[in-house]
């Protein structure tokens, strides 16, 4: 889906805007999350995924949709790594209304 066609169900709040980054990596992939988890990336006018280099640009692609406050998950795989258990990923909420 593209930003314009997950706007409607954002803005009825039966989808989180949301941006998702690995741990370490400089790209963020920018979609919508259901209650159940489940993520819906934004697609652009090609049909790829929409990814930004920044945080930031990642924020300001959702402020110029009209949207206030977004979820930011971060993916690690470091737990893993060393033998531990799966990693739990960062959730946090972002404030992207720029004053």
């Amino acid at each position: 889906m593209t930003i314009h066609e997950l706007t409607p169900f954002i803005t009825k709040d039966k989808l989180t805007p949301t941006i998702v980054s690995y741990a370490d990596a400089t790209h963020y992939l920018v979609g919508a999350e259901d209650s159940e988890g489940n993520f819906f990336e934004a697609r652009n006018d090609k049909g790829q995924p929409t990814v930004f280099l920044s945080l930031r640009e990642a924020e300001d692609y959702f402020a110029k949709q009209g949207v206030e406050t977004v979820m930011i998950r971060v993916q690690s795989p470091y737990d893993e790594m060393i033998g531990g258990e799966s990693a739990h990923d960062v959730v946090y909420s972002q404030s992207v209304v720029r004053h």
